[in-house]
């Protein structure tokens, strides 16, 4: 079984977020899949002209940060305090991007979904009952842009990544 890394394409996520951060000199970032803190912490290294102020969440328990599961705190925190919500997990973020289309969010949102070996992809793709096999970036990459289209958000400089048997998305997109 392969392990979970947060240095995977990590310089090309700080690059995503350098990009479309929003022009305020003082941004809220709500970081949903914390963990160490060390992609924010290099953006704001990297980006003296801004103070970048972070509410992490992750499942460890860790000093400063809220713990527990995103989903539950997406629910019940007041969104409208952060400029921008980072959705950076090993798997997929439909569950948390529903949440920020219920609750009807504006700001930014940079999401990571990565699809591994066979196996359904996420039903919220449109994609029930189907299972990745080789080249199928592609597809996904259709099924995925359909799912924003059909929520009226556009999307923007996907980071598409191709890996041994699966794939990465990179993107953020504008509620």
């Amino acid at each position: 079984m392969r392990a979970t890394t947060d240095n995977l394409f990590f310089r090309d996520k700080v690059e995503l977020r350098k990009k479309f951060l929003p022009e305020s000199k003082t941004i809220h970032v709500l970081d949903c899949f914390y963990g160490s803190g060390r992609l924010w912490n290099t953006i704001q290294s990297e980006t003296e002209d801004k103070k970048i102020l972070v509410t992490g969440i992750d499942k460890k328990r860790l000093p400063g940060i809220l713990c527990g599961d995103n989903r539950k705190f997406l629910q019940v925190l007041n969104l409208s305090e952060y400029e921008v919500i980072d959705l950076d997990a090993y798997g997929n973020t439909f569950d948390q991007i529903e949440i920020l289309l219920k609750r009807k969010y504006s700001g930014v949102v940079f999401f990571t979904w990565c699809k591994r070996g066979p196996g359904p992809y996420p039903v919220a793709v449109g994609m029930t009952g189907y299972h990745i096999r080789s080249g199928d970036i592609d597809l996904a990459a259709d099924r995925l842009s359909n799912y924003f289209h059909k929520r009226s958000i556009s999307f923007f400089d996907v980071i598409r990544v191709e890996t041994v048997g699966g794939f990465n998305f990179y993107d953020h997109f504008v509620m």
